[in-house]
């Protein structure tokens, strides 16, 4: 379908004036236009009809393309009048912490309000669609996948895959461990705004909410919708209707590829006021809907002057029942209309029915706790489900979850470190048993440990205590309890987590210092003194920057499988950046928290940590600069953790004096993991006394499941836990620095590689320095990895790069073993003076426990294949730019000098374009000309 620019109409012969007509007389009211002002569509019971689906995804999710994309698509494409994009909340940017926010533009997490945000925009610019934004709640152990409609709260699925059915194993590894099913719909109930649908209902696939339990009259209010797509779908729907629930039927398409709508042959039918979102979400509540799998056929049901979805008084004893069923194509004849009701049963069978236009009346005698609906088929297969008219509030059999009764006088706030006694709660049940209450108590690092009946506040983000009773056909209820912490005089040893490390600066004289607190403490301060001096008040107070959210996995029980253990936990990191420090002086640091919301005193000692670290400022000329490989320790071994920093010290034995550590990836053995970085902080980063500059390896990805699609900045935990600098393309994985006379940029390896080849142009070309080094984590000219698939494509396009702007060097690590090779035009420089115009490759060796032998290649010159962790230094002399590389043990590896010709000459844009660089996009409109470094190195094969 294509919308065309005339207005939007649903036209056929006779059906719309048929529909309209009948619509009046059932109403004892006179006949109706046949359509809503200045439209041509089908109206019934004083609703317009209008089309489209609740249910798609994104690449926010595990889609395609982007929400506006998808917008554009459904209104260029097809003639819906709403559309919904539901994201997985499991793949949310931020996933934890924004279950309480009030507004989405406060939310923590950026695709949350880019989702809002998109939505608003798109419908303030047209009138021909609705686009509604959403969630898709997602679990992993049988309970299945609920859309949440209408809130500007998100929460995040306990994402486990205990019990799953739907064969797909959570990759995800993540979510919000307090948010089980049935804590789920105890947050629903707090918002009487929110709309729910339950998604693809199946007890073979994604999962049937435990047989639709969790029953209780506030969530039904809420819970309002269900997709009812296939035979087995509406055997699902009856089934939740037999349990009580109060659902009316949709038909999704659930697309995760660019074809939204306009590749799904099905529709939901919405019968609504007006064409707006809020409209739309009148009629969600009212649950006036039905789904068909035929996108034109039109169901209007109506009984005793009511519309579908209605909830008609207990004492009704008859129903007058109209259904105007349409379909303005000829083949699509109606050949059966079915009332059914409780237990599946036929409540009215409307016998053999034929035609396309088709006005059926009856009259049912009827009694409290029955619901009515209809099924309607076509002749070619598809079938139309609506919503139910139900008699009385309360569905004959439906069996409630227990009612639950907290006393008053539960705390709504508390302090950090207050002691909390657990409510005395009780509940009853419509079985007549007294149901056993249990108590699970959340914050955002998981389960809180409960002793005596009590618990501790252990951070400031909120703390949540979670009231449960069973009945004894399992039917559960919950009870959600929010006590949030003060922010009022916090104290500063309770704020601050894992971090505190200093980083490089964009020039010697500045630097970048990161720390971590808990989410809602939404900023800090820091003091920076030079060493030997203790008065403080003669420091400056630094506010914090950047104060950004971001997620890590945290252990939250203690079940054997980490994937059924682990919760996201959002914390806060908090940048600063000292500026004008005294090179070659060291500084020491602290951190404070605001008194009575301002920046506090310096000489108001509660609000300050200890001293929380120290650096030397670096930068000088000819200061050594060390170079440490691969860490990547995986079990958290206390001594293989210790290990980079031994590197370190026999660096610095060797050629003291160097405020400056590079690290060139894989720092860690598992980005995504919390506890991986408080391991490296504690052995290595905190002991530190000099500025660090790290890289991201393809390990700091390994369950950092930002996925990046908006925010553009990939690598979001490493970025969070460093404040380097932020003068690159892609975010503060990529970057550069001076050091002396040594102009360092840095690659982040695993993404948008050609953005960075761009930026590195001008980069390297902006750089006033006598030498230029690049860094990255893959090495190119490596060993084991060397063949992975896209190397070798990336290895041209680097290698191509760093001639052309004469790079000195490129330090990599990812392979394990130390490796040097000089490349000349595509190949190994066999020659002194091809050694001397080809660019010098180095495969820094590990500094961790862990070690490749090595792949052996045509570029291996220099190769050092031994178990032995190593480092390297690097230091301007008066022969050029010497990289020495020594063991653990002071054994020497290795040592290159980077020499400049004795002449020098440039190369002309002709020059370049015959050697096919200008054909790759990388020449910057700076100029045609570029100086080519000559590099002459010397050997020591000891």
């Amino acid at each position: 379908m294509t919308r065309s620019s005339a207005p939007r109409t649903l036209t056929w012969p006779g059906a719309v004036t048929a529909i309209a007509l009948a619509a009046g007389a059932l109403a004892g009211a006179p006949a109706s236009p046949a359509a809503a002002a200045g439209e041509d569509r089908p109206t019934y019971l004083g609703r317009s009809l209008y089309t489209g689906e609740f249910h798609a995804h994104t690449s926010v999710s595990d889609g395609a393309e982007l929400p506006p994309d998808a917008y554009k698509h459904v209104h260029d494409e097809t003639d819906a009048d709403f559309f919904a994009v539901s994201e997985h909340d499991v793949m949310w940017d931020i996933r934890n912490g924004d279950d309480f926010v009030d507004d989405w533009r406060d939310a923590d997490s950026a695709e949350w309000r880019y989702l809002h945000e998109s939505a608003a925009r798109f419908n303030a610019d047209q009138k021909d669609l609705v686009a509604v934004p959403a969630i898709e709640n997602t679990w992993y152990d049988g309970t299945g996948h609920i859309n949440v409609f209408d809130t500007d709260w998100h929460v995040t699925a306990r994402a486990t895959e205990k019990g799953s059915v739907d064969g797909y194993g959570n990759a995800f590894g993540t979510g919000d461990m307090k948010y089980d099913y049935f804590t789920f719909l105890a947050r629903l109930k707090q918002d009487p705004d929110a709309i729910g649908q339950f998604n693809h209902p199946s007890t073979k696939d994604k999962g049937d909410f435990f047989g639709f339990k969790g029953l209780d009259p506030v969530v039904d209010d809420r819970m309002d919708l269900i997709e009812v797509k296939s035979a087995d779908a509406v055997g699902e729907f009856q089934k939740a209707l037999d349990a009580g629930w109060h659902l009316a039927p949709t038909w999704n398409g659930d697309e995760h590829s660019a074809t939204w709508v306009s590749g799904n042959p099905s529709i939901t039918g919405v019968w609504a006021k007006g064409h707006s979102l809020d409209a739309l979400y009148a009629a969600m509540r009212d649950r006036s809907l039905y789904s068909t799998a035929d996108t034109n056929a039109v169901l209007g049901f109506g009984g005793n002057g009511s519309l579908m979805g209605s909830i008609l008084p207990g004492d009704t004893t008859s129903l007058d029942v109209e259904l105007r069923l349409a379909d303005p194509d000829a083949k699509d004849s109606f050949t059966s209309a079915r009332l059914v009701t409780n237990g599946g049963a036929v409540a009215h069978d409307f016998g053999e029915i034929s035609g396309n236009d088709l006005t059926l009346k009856t009259r049912l005698d009827v009694r409290d706790g029955d619901f009515y609906y209809v099924r309607a088929d076509q002749a070619d297969g598809n079938f139309l489900v609506s919503a139910p008219i139900w008699i009385g509030k309360t569905t004959r059999g439906a069996n409630y979850a227990p009612r639950i009764t907290v006393p008053g006088g539960f705390p709504a706030t508390a302090r950090y470190g207050d002691t909390i006694t657990l409510p005395q709660a009780t509940a009853v049940d419509d079985s007549g048993t007294r149901p056993t209450v249990t108590y699970e108590v959340y914050d955002s690092a998981g389960e809180v440990p409960v002793s005596a009946g009590a618990f501790r506040i252990r951070s400031y983000d909120d703390a949540f205590v979670v009231v449960k009773a069973t009945d004894n056909l399992g039917n559960t209820n919950a009870e959600l309890l929010r006590i949030q912490v003060s922010q009022e005089a916090p104290d500063p040893a309770g704020v601050f987590r894992f971090g505190s490390n200093a980083s490089v600066g964009e020039e010697p004289g500045s630097a970048g210092i990161a720390v971590t607190t808990d989410r809602d403490v939404k900023q800090v301060y820091a003091q920076v003194l030079p060493e030997g001096s203790d008065d403080w008040s003669k420091a400056e107070v630094l506010t914090s920057a950047n104060d950004r959210p971001y997620e890590v996995d945290t252990v939250g029980n203690d079940e054997p499988v980490r994937q059924h253990s682990i919760t996201g936990q959002t914390l806060r990191s908090h940048e600063f950046r000292p500026t004008g420090l005294k090179v070659g002086t060291t500084y020491r640091f602290r951190f404070g928290v605001a008194r009575d919301g301002r920046a506090p005193a310096a000489t108001d000692a509660s609000a300050w940590t200890d001293v929380r670290g120290r650096f030397l400022a670096g930068g000088a000329k000819g200061e050594p600069v060390y170079i440490l490989g691969d860490v990547q320790v995986p079990d958290g071994d206390a001594g293989e953790l210790t290990l980079p920093g031994r590197v370190l010290d026999q660096l610095k034995s060797r050629t003291p004096g160097g405020g400056t550590v590079i690290q060139v990836g894989d720092l860690v053995d598992r980005g995504g993991r919390g506890e991986k970085w408080a391991e490296i902080h504690d052995s290595f980063l905190s002991k530190l006394d000099l500025q660090y500059a790290g890289l991201v390896g393809n390990h700091e990805t390994y369950e950092d499941l930002d996925y990046d699609a908006v925010g553009r900045q990939p690598s979001a935990i490493f970025t969070n836990m460093f404040a380097l600098p932020r003068n690159g393309v892609i975010g503060e994985s990529n970057y550069s620095f001076d050091r002396g006379d040594i102009h360092f940029s840095v690659l982040n390896s695993n993404a948008r590689l050609d953005e960075q080849l761009d930026w590195l142009v001008d980069d390297v070309r902006a750089s006033d320095a006598t030498w230029n080094v690049v860094v990255g984590h893959f090495s190119y000219y490596g060993g084991r990895h060397a063949g992975d698939g896209g190397m070798d494509i990336d290895r041209d396009k680097v290698t191509r790069v760093l001639d052309q702007l004469g790079v000195d060097l490129y330090v990599g690590g990812h392979d394990h073993v130390y490796k040097r090779s000089t490349i000349y035009d595509g190949r190994l420089a066999k020659t002194p003076e091809e050694e001397v115009a080809g660019t010098t490759f180095v495969t820094m060796g590990s500094s961790g426990p862990k070690f490749y032998d090595n792949q052996k290649f045509w570029w291996d010159d220099k190769v050092f294949d031994e178990d032995v962790q190593m480092g390297g230094v690097l230091k301007v002399t008066d022969a050029g730019l010497r990289l020495s590389t020594y063991t653990i043990d002071g054994r020497l590896v290795d040592e290159v000098t980077v020499a400049k010709p004795h002449g020098s000459w440039k190369v002309s844009s002709a020059e370049i374009k015959s050697r096919e660089l200008k054909g790759v996009g990388l020449l910057s409109s700076r100029g045609s000309l570029d100086r080519v470094t000559v590099m002459a190195a010397t050997y020591d094969n000891a």
